[in-house]
């Protein structure tokens, strides 16, 4: 009988330490190997609408950034040929920092996880800071922050695509899990045009992004 006991504890604590280390290699994940990689990106035609349909459009896009943790990285983003159309008429956007006409710089930060959109999908959520651009005299403002899916996965690799799809102001993802994959967490960009309050927008881009070395997103 001591015996049965002892097979049946000893059963029990395997079970709940195998238990505990699956979810603890759950919350791990997602994740980059190796950190500390510098990477650049190239995009081309990309756009920014509000949920009323107000819209700037871009024609390409080059950057630059770091993975610099497991989850998480920065990035440096040059939108350029950005324009919004008034009828007829293509007026110029340009952020107010920037020196070319037509072209919007974009800083920021990255973060890696999961999200549920009828399956589990690996996402980046990008958390740019709060960035202003004029369209001729009309001030722009966007915050807030972006949604996007990103692969290969569970390969090496150094070309990842990151594809950021929206329609009438919304894009496709809208929900990230926190850190610790606990719980969801909504996520949108905001826009204010010419003083108006912020509205929910989306943005629209294909990025390529390439590492200076193999990089594994294990998910």
């Amino acid at each position: 009988m001591r015996q049965t006991k002892i097979l049946g504890l000893a059963f029990f604590a395997t079970f709940v330490l195998s238990v505990m280390t699956s979810a603890a290699a759950s919350a791990a994940k997602p994740e980059f190997s190796p950190v500390k990689v510098k990477f650049t990106t190239k995009g081309e035609s990309s756009d920014i609408e509000r949920k009323d349909g107000k819209k700037i459009e871009c024609s390409t896009s080059t950057g630059s950034g770091e993975i610099t943790a497991e989850k998480s990285g920065t990035f440096d983003l040059l939108l350029e040929g950005c324009k919004i159309k008034e009828g007829m008429i293509n007026i110029k956007c340009t952020g107010l920092n920037d020196t070319i006409q037509g072209s919007i710089l974009i800083k920021g930060t990255f973060d890696l996880r999961y999200s549920l959109l009828a399956a589990k999908h690996t996402v980046i959520v990008f958390l740019p800071e709060e960035f202003h651009f004029a369209c001729a005299v009309v001030l722009i403002r966007v915050r807030g922050q972006l949604v996007c899916p990103i692969e290969p996965l569970n390969k090496k690799a150094k070309e990842f695509t990151i594809t950021c799809k929206e329609e009438k102001g919304v894009n496709d993802f809208t929900e990230a899990d926190n850190a610790e994959n606990t719980k969801s967490e909504k996520y949108f960009l905001l826009a204010s045009v010419a003083e108006e309050p912020f509205e929910q927008s989306g943005a629209l881009a294909t990025e390529k992004l390439t590492t200076e070395m193999e990089v594994e997103i294990s998910a």
